[in-house]
């Protein structure tokens, strides 16, 4: 329901989440639905397209299934089939009530996901968050304090890469990596890969009305390289994502900020860069430090054992001066069929000012206790971060 609203074209983390289409997760909604009673998880499921015609394929031999469809057990026949059967017609189908938050944290997995809508994919911007408790074993990647971002059905901050099979040298060397992540390398290096240890801990969020709040802390992905890795983010909803780094070494380091995107990166002066991708645009704008070196590629930097499945992706880093601590402050600012025009945008002495669309943004303590206030035409809205007990 959270990863994947109304039907929409998104991406999680983890093997093979960039394969995943929601009409996959249909039959589990629904089948969990009819078993808790929950019609709005039927209505939700619903709103997914069903597979039709073509879109099915032959896995094994005489078995027809739809591409990545979620199988609870192996076999032909399957339990959530006759649950489905006993049960429908005994949960109304009902659209979500006003009690259904569009945002919300899984703990267990240390994950979140931000969204503006619910019912409709097409319309949905949604802000994807992982700082994990779980580590980076299995089928997890090195992606501690990463984000995702999508709108309108289209990704614009992604993953990269693709996993030609289990443990393949690609996987190893890339796709696991955190090279492949929205998220920091140090002296060009990312977390540690395929360990327990290598965790993350999501320690304070606020949801509010207009504004979402998140703060994870990852210092200890890196295996004794850093002190402190505390990424913010501030979503400003629908259109606005602030992203703020503060991070502190036992010694000198550089400190690499990643962006991944499935579609062409230009620059587009003033240390901004913007991406489209069907409906979706994106803007990026470093507000600090100055003096970012930036890399701008395509790709796969790892040749893959198969052909890759999508055109060259594309790759930002922006790199700091060598120091013991840096702050990076960062804004995403979401657009529908063209980039929007660049927001006014200044930091200082701690509070991050804001100006965009006819709403004036003010952000203290992005580096401490976060406050965020909103000011638009006749309202305004103020969230502070609580602290996740």
């Amino acid at each position: 329901m959270y990863m994947g609203p109304g039907g929409s074209f998104t991406q999680s983390f983890g093997d093979g989440a960039e394969n995943i289409r929601p009409e996959g997760m249909r039959q589990l909604m629904e089948t969990a639905g009819l078993i808790l009673g929950r019609g709005d998880w039927r209505y939700l499921a619903h709103s997914i397209p069903a597979y039709r015609g073509d879109n099915w394929i032959d896995v094994v031999p005489g078995e027809r299934r739809p591409p990545n469809w979620f199988q609870v057990s192996p076999g032909v026949v399957r339990p959530q089939t006759f649950i489905r059967r006993a049960l429908r017609g005994k949960v109304p189908v009902e659209p979500p009530a006003g009690g259904l938050p569009p945002s919300k944290i899984f703990r267990g997995t240390g994950q979140a996901a931000l969204n503006t809508d619910m019912a409709d994919g097409s319309r949905n911007v949604q802000v994807q968050f992982r700082s994990s408790p779980l580590g980076t074993i299995s089928h997890m990647h090195c992606d501690q304090n990463g984000f995702l971002i999508s709108a309108f059905g289209s990704r614009l901050a992604i993953h990269a890469g693709f996993r030609p099979w289990y443990g393949s040298e690609y996987c190893k060397n890339y796709y696991w990596t955190s090279k492949a992540q929205n998220t920091i390398l140090v002296d060009g290096e990312g977390q540690v890969n395929r360990s327990l240890d290598a965790v993350g801990r999501i320690t304070g969020y606020a949801f509010g009305d207009s504004i979402d709040i998140i703060v994870g802390e990852a210092s200890e992905a890196y295996g004794g390289r850093l002190d402190l890795y505390r990424r913010a983010i501030v979503f400003v909803k629908p259109d606005l994502v602030v992203v703020a780094d503060h991070l502190i070494a036992p010694r000198p380091r550089e400190y690499t900020w990643q962006l991944h995107t499935p579609s062409p990166l230009t620059e587009a002066g003033g240390g901004s860069y913007t991406t489209v991708n069907g409906e979706a645009a994106m803007r990026v704008t470093f507000i600090e430090p100055a003096g970012l070196r930036i890399s701008l590629t395509s790709g796969d930097p790892v040749e893959p054992e198969l052909p890759a499945p999508y055109e060259p992706q594309w790759h930002l880093a922006a790199t700091t001066e060598r120091a013991n601590e840096a702050r990076i402050v960062s804004l995403l600012q979401i657009g529908q069929g063209s980039a929007p025009e660049r927001a006014e945008a200044a930091l200082e002495g701690g509070v991050l000012t804001l100006s965009a669309a006819g709403r004036s943004v003010s952000v203290t303590g992005l580096f401490d206790n976060i406050s965020v206030s909103l000011t638009g035409d006749n309202w305004s809205e103020t969230l502070a971060l609580g602290s996740d007990k």
